[in-house]
């Protein structure tokens, strides 16, 4: 059930954001709060919130009789597409905060001194949108009776 994924992924990412922030106490370095936002905002709370609601309606005896099987197909690729926008979303925003760089070569490409946090980031924040708005449908479908 996809609801269960959700909610594994979000239990996961939230122990990711306190080990963070326990480690940022430790070293009395600030510096990676915005990515333990990140964390909390996008792995946390809304992939937990989403599985939540997936496990509810998927209990429910209504959701059966109205909804059948057009809700766990779309859930399952926002799943996806929400944990690729988290982790990108994420390692982005790691790349930004540290300012990290890729030299090297890609193919025929040869890249020096690469900033990709930027590039990495939005492409996240493009994902997680897209993630978001299929749930916003989802909700909308699951709860019109």
């Amino acid at each position: 059930m996809v609801g269960n994924w959700f909610l594994r992924f979000g239990a996961v990412f939230g122990l990711a954001a306190v080990g963070l922030g326990i480690y940022m106490g430790y070293q009395h370095d600030l510096k990676l709060s915005p990515v333990e936002v990140q964390i909390n905002m996008i792995g946390w709370i809304s992939l937990f919130l989403a599985g939540l609601y997936y496990s509810s309606i998927s209990t429910a005896s209504e959701y059966v009789e109205t909804i059948g099987s057009l809700i766990p197909r779309s859930a399952g690729l926002h799943f996806f597409i929400a944990l690729i926008g988290a982790i990108a979303l994420i390692a982005g925003s790691v790349g930004l905060t540290l300012d990290l760089t890729y030299t090297g070569k890609i193919g025929t490409q040869v890249f020096e001194n690469y900033a990709w946090g930027d590039k990495v980031m939005f492409a996240g924040s493009v994902l997680t949108g897209v993630a978001q708005l299929l749930f916003v449908l989802n909700v909308l479908r699951g709860t019109t009776r």
